[in-house]
């Protein structure tokens, strides 16, 4: 069933792991045009990859050289984890050679040919690895930048792979961060995570210069705060003396006002 609100649709499906064929959605119009959702629970071509489609209904019937341009965003909603529901969006033309959606660009495929673990979490495959949706766009800028990074992995066992390439993101994310929010800890995890990452064959020349980077950051940074807690102590001081000096100055004009007083005839008399 589908309830279509300001061009948004929502499809709830019953007892999901039980299916074991294509099903279709209620129909809904958007844009003056009829459209359907397919989900194929173990993917189109039979896999074991969940596969979701829009599609024109009923294209056929639409006068000839129609054509139609979608942009959809795809929600996945978990109701058992939030954690393990997913998102994306792409954009492009239908038209009567073609009624179902294909992305224009691989970057923007909507939940297609992913691959769903032993815990229900979708993956899609980069540069031979599965990473989950919000991985890809982060994954497929590093390949691009460093296409030999994985020549000699030597890990064939996918669980592997991506436990190995999740450490390297959690690396990458931790150096992101501001030097402020690192440790000395955190600084002493990220060698032994870039340990890890080269021992498994990773190249890694360009992450390992920044890690230094990253560490000669936290050195200036704390430096830097010793040598402002010093200087803020001497201006303290030097402010106190200050103080104590324009007092002194006051009190010394007070008396050189007062010796500067001439006498009148009833300081005689």
């Amino acid at each position: 069933m589908g309830n279509l609100v300001d061009n948004k649709l929502t499809w709830v499906i019953q007892n999901f792991n039980s299916l074991q064929q294509e099903i279709f959605s209620d129909q809904f119009v958007v844009g003056g045009c009829k459209w359907n959702l397919i989900v194929f629970p173990k993917g189109d071509d039979k896999v074991g990859y969940l596969s979701l489609f829009l599609t024109v209904s009923k294209g056929e019937s639409l006068p000839c050289g129609w054509r139609r341009h979608a942009k959809v965003s795809f929600t996945i909603v978990n109701q058992l984890s939030e954690q393990l529901s997913r998102k994306a969006e792409t954009q492009q033309w239908f038209d009567e050679s073609d009624k179902t959606e294909k992305p224009e660009e691989e970057t923007t495929q909507p939940l297609k040919k992913r691959k769903q673990d032993n815990d229900g979490v979708l993956s899609s495959e980069v540069n031979g690895f599965l990473v989950l949706p919000s991985q890809v766009e982060s994954v497929k800028r590093i390949f691009g930048k460093h296409p030999d990074m994985a020549l000699e992995f030597r890990a064939k066992n996918q669980h592997l792979r991506t436990a190995r390439l999740n450490v390297l993101l959690s690396l990458i994310e931790t150096l992101c961060q501001s030097p402020q929010g690192l440790s000395k800890e955190d600084l002493v995890e990220a060698d032994s995570a870039l340990a890890y990452v080269k021992d498994a064959g990773f190249k890694v020349d360009w992450l390992e210069k920044k890690l230094e980077e990253v560490k000669k950051k936290k050195e200036d940074e704390q430096s830097g705060e010793t040598r402002i807690q010093e200087l803020e102590l001497e201006l303290k001081d030097f402010k106190q003396k200050c103080l104590n000096i324009e007092a002194q100055l006051e009190k010394e004009t007070a008396k050189v006002l007062a010796a500067r007083i001439s006498l009148t005839l009833d300081d005689f008399v």
